[in-house]
């Protein structure tokens, strides 16, 4: 048998209320959105989900955001970063590649945005990034949006060898 923990008042306020949260997330995905969401939360590593066109994959990416975090998303061409910026907007801060005056300094977009876009050719020089979010304890998930166009550019070593590089530093 295991060993209970005594819990105080405020944690189990707050697993509640996450457990709320959580069911009201579930509620409105699709079925293959809830499996994708369910294998992703139970991930303790990199994983891969791969989900057809229209399938809703930038709901989950904003579904599977947690609080606080900051989710960097490559995109592989400039008008899919536009397109995931506008969509991720709507439920949350959205900074986008190339970043303007009007985003703020550096500091303030790391601090307070929930999402920031690039395209895939940022991925050599997106490590400072990382490790500036994650320094401030805001670093969530690395989404690779498109991921197949990795193969279909020409430069499928070079485009991977970026991802594998940002990953190991």
């Amino acid at each position: 048998q295991r060993h209970k923990t005594s819990r105080s008042q405020e944690q189990i306020d707050f697993r509640k209320l996450e457990a709320i949260k959580r069911r009201k997330k579930m509620d409105y995905l699709r079925p293959l959105q809830k499996e994708a969401l369910g294998f992703l939360e139970k991930s303790e590593h990199h994983s891969i989900v791969i989900m057809p066109t229209g399938s809703g994959k930038t709901t989950l990416m904003w579904s599977y955001k947690s609080e606080n975090k900051c989710s960097l998303v490559f995109a592989p061409f400039r008008i899919l970063v536009q397109q995931l910026g506008s969509v991720l907007a709507q439920k949350g801060r959205v900074t986008a590649y190339p970043f303007v005056s009007n985003d703020g300094d550096l500091y303030s977009i790391l601090a307070t945005c929930d999402f920031i876009i690039l395209p895939y050719e940022e991925a050599p020089t997106s490590a400072s990034l990382v490790q500036s979010l994650n320094g401030l304890n805001r670093l969530g998930p690395i989404w690779v949006d498109e991921v197949h166009n990795l193969s279909t550019t020409g430069r499928f070593r070079q485009s991977l060898d970026s991802f594998w590089n940002l990953g190991a530093e």
